[in-house]
């Protein structure tokens, strides 16, 4: 988006389909530098225990809101835990959240509740292996000690049922990253596959890999299992244009991008997967006119493809070139070969990599690669650099309510 004389907008729209794909020869599927483990990482252990008047005196509590807190808008329970709250959906829903801050201190103690919920801690670009939180729904101290005393950047990668207090140190301070780099506000609205299915956890999902691959700092995502442009999966789950106002308008993002369609293709025809695209992709242009919207076609597990995946392909496709939106045809680019599985090896193509047991999902490499596929088809959008965020309303943080 460029700014014209008088505030005005211009914004630049493109469709991928059609441009050179980029072929899985192309994607180097290694751990990327910014994914490598630290070369001492601390210990972490957690222990019974929460922030009482006697621990309050002897440490420094720095509470959740006065840190970088990115991916997720979050709220207190009557305990001050905070935890993500803007995401509509069921059990497994829950996106994940990062909390950013600096501090010399050699130990932190972690506050938090017994959700068994999955965590990591990066420093600078470099990240501890996942740990995993008790589950007995009691208040532990997760104890995090570092070799020495220096200053880190420090960013707690945390799954959306990780509930957080604050941040305990002894006599250093603990303050928010406020240097980190401006970054656009990215929202990945979706299904099972944007709430990380299959992933080591959900902050390892293919859209935030994707995210760290453009250099976006600030990706929410909001993806809930069995939903589509017009399937609504369970009681507690919605479809996407019902789910827009609470997971994506709030957030006000710079750049949408809706990854769904795999759970609609079996039970509506595509005159009505065309009218539920229709009324999605209507309310972002009138609400949120400024936003650049992107479409992926729908998740593709084995091929040939299933003929309802094409023809549903091809509706959104019109649909989303109608809206002046951006199309990332992942069908026509192969993204997934072959018919197999980690646990069920076929040998004729990279499903036997990429798909997790179930057949339905992609697995942890599998999300690492959909990931880099998806990060380059974004960047024949908007390439890397500097002057793609010049383009775009560079914001940092994220608000909380």
């Amino acid at each position: 988006m460029l700014r014209l004389p008088g505030g005005r907008a211009l914004v630049v729209i493109a469709v991928v389909a059609g441009l050179p794909a980029t072929t899985e020869a192309a994607v180097d599927v290694r751990p990327w530098a910014y994914d490598a483990p630290l070369s001492a990482p601390p210990t972490v252990r957690s222990a019974p225990g929460f922030v009482d008047a006697r621990l309050a005196a002897q440490r420094t509590v720095t509470p959740v809101r006065r840190l970088t807190v990115r991916g997720a808008r979050i709220g207190a329970d009557e305990n001050g835990y905070e935890r993500p709250n803007h995401v509509t959906g069921g059990p497994g829903d829950e996106p994940p959240w990062f909390v950013s801050f600096r501090t010399r201190s050699q130990r932190l103690l972690l506050p938090t509740t017994g959700t068994g919920a999955r965590f990591r801690l990066r420093v600078g670009n470099r990240v501890t292996p996942i740990h995993t939180s008790p589950a007995d729904g009691g208040r532990h101290l997760v104890d995090v000690r570092f070799r020495d005393r220096r200053e880190r950047l420090i960013t707690l990668e945390l799954a959306g049922t990780f509930a957080l207090h604050s941040v305990v140190t002894g006599r250093d301070p603990v303050r928010a990253a406020a240097d980190l780099p401006k970054s656009p506000v990215v929202v990945f609205f979706g299904d099972s596959f944007t709430a990380g299915a299959g992933a080591d956890a959900p902050f390892a999902s293919y859209a935030q890999y994707a995210a760290r691959r453009m250099g976006w700092a600030n990706a929410w995502t909001s993806g809930s299992s069995l939903t589509g442009y017009r399937t609504q999966g369970s009681e507690e789950r919605f479809p996407l244009v019902d789910r827009f106002g609470r997971d994506v308008e709030h957030t006000k993002p710079d750049i949408l991008i809706v990854a769904a369609g795999v759970n609609d293709l079996h039970h509506y025809d595509q005159a009505n997967i065309e009218i539920g695209a229709r009324s999605l992709f209507g309310k972002v242009r009138d609400r949120l006119p400024e936003t650049r919207l992107v479409v992926l076609g729908p998740w593709v597990t084995q091929t040939p493809a299933d003929p309802a995946a094409l023809a549903t392909r091809d509706t959104l496709a019109a649909v989303a070139r109608e809206f002046g939106a951006a199309f990332v045809d992942n069908v026509a680019e192969r993204w997934i070969t072959g018919s197999g599985s980690v646990a069920a090896r076929k040998g004729d193509g990279n499903a036997d990599r990429y798909i997790a047991p179930d057949g339905a999902h992609l697995s942890p490499a599998g999300h690492r690669y959909v990931g880099q596929r998806l990060a380059a088809a974004l960047s024949r959008l908007l390439p890397p650099g500097p002057r793609r965020h010049a383009r775009l309303r560079a914001r940092s943080g994220t608000p909380s309510g």
